[in-house]
């Protein structure tokens, strides 16, 4: 009966102490998310030794030091997140995130050397986890995003996301899909995007990819497709209802819609719209002006200056727009 009493009592002061850690984890979490990051430091270090925790308060320490600017301390603080919850994703991105921003500020040998240690750690995650997609992704942007000298390639980014695509096909094919596009291989970037649609059919993401391609490509009609489709798929979606706009000003066509789209766009108080007030009213501009409407062109002009006077496309189409009106007799 003492044996059993003995092992019970401690169960339970280890479930005790446990409970007592993720309360104070939590806490921290809190703390660095009201911006007090001194208080919350202090809790996490206190944590960085617990069995249980260490890797999520390594994680903060690190998501504290980016935010701080620190950032060798910073990659110190994910590099023993990963090695303690190799499992996390989202260690390695933001490990990653801090290579990426400690290279920025280095000289150009210490980045290299920043990088080449980059690639060895997610060249490791991918052998480490080699059914996960999530490293097999973040090694594949690392090869897409990082200039050719620190030790980016295109054609490992190709190889490493032809191998996702087996383990995530649409994810695989969005990651593709947008690097061909950032790198001017457009016909290659239509297919991707096509390949993902038919994966999933109610996807927005591949219709709001492949719509801006179409535009530049003076594909106006199939472009205008794709965006009502996405606004019947999640109505309000305030990428399709600029685009709807910007698509109106580029070809000239579909003016009342436009107009329409992005009036709705701004009357939307959403905080993290995906451009400025002052690009919507300078494309409504852009509409009217086609429109030969040249009052409201100027007054869609003015408006996108007094949302953001330094707003330089418009600047340019307002004195563009001078010059038009007093050259007409």
């Amino acid at each position: 009966m003492k044996t059993s009493a003995i092992i019970l009592s401690c169960a339970l002061w280890t479930t005790a102490l446990l409970a007592q850690s993720t309360v104070s984890l939590d806490r921290a979490i809190e703390l660095v998310g009201q911006g007090e990051l001194s208080a919350a430091k202090l809790m996490l270090k206190s944590l960085a030794n617990d069995t249980v925790h260490r890797g999520a308060a390594h994680f903060w320490l690190g998501k504290i030091a980016m935010r701080q600017k620190h950032y060798d301390a910073a990659i110190t603080s994910f590099e023993q997140a990963v090695a303690y919850s190799p499992e996390k994703d989202d260690h390695l991105m933001e490990l990653f995130a801090a290579y990426a921003a400690a290279a920025k500020q280095a000289k150009p040998t210490q980045a290299k050397a920043l990088f080449d240690k980059l690639t060895r750690t997610l060249q490791a995650a991918v052998i480490r986890m080699p059914d996960s997609p999530k490293p097999r992704l973040i090694l594949a942007t690392f090869y897409a995003q990082t200039p050719k000298e620190l030790g980016g390639d295109i054609d490992s980014a190709v190889r490493e996301a032809r191998i996702l695509i087996q383990m995530d096909p649409y994810r695989g094919r969005i990651f593709l899909g947008k690097m061909f596009a950032d790198h001017k291989r457009l016909d290659e970037a239509k297919t991707e995007y096509a390949e993902a649609l038919l994966l999933r059919p109610d996807d927005v993401t591949a219709r709001l990819r492949l719509g801006p391609i179409l535009q530049d490509e003076k594909i106006f009609a199939e472009a205008h497709s794709l965006y009502n489709q996405v606004l019947q798929l999640e109505p309000g979606n305030l990428i399709a209802l600029y685009q709807l706009g910007r698509l109106a000003a580029l070809s000239g066509q579909f003016s009342d819609e436009g107009l329409a789209s992005l009036e709705r766009f701004l009357a939307d108080d959403s905080k993290d719209k995906p451009c400025p007030a002052a690009a919507a009213y300078w494309r409504m501009g852009n509409i009217m002006e086609n429109k030969q409407d040249l009052r409201l062109a100027r007054q869609f002009y003015d408006k996108a200056l007094a949302a953001d006077p330094k707003y330089s496309e418009a600047e340019t189409s307002l004195r563009r727009l001078k010059e038009k009106s007093a050259k007409t007799p």
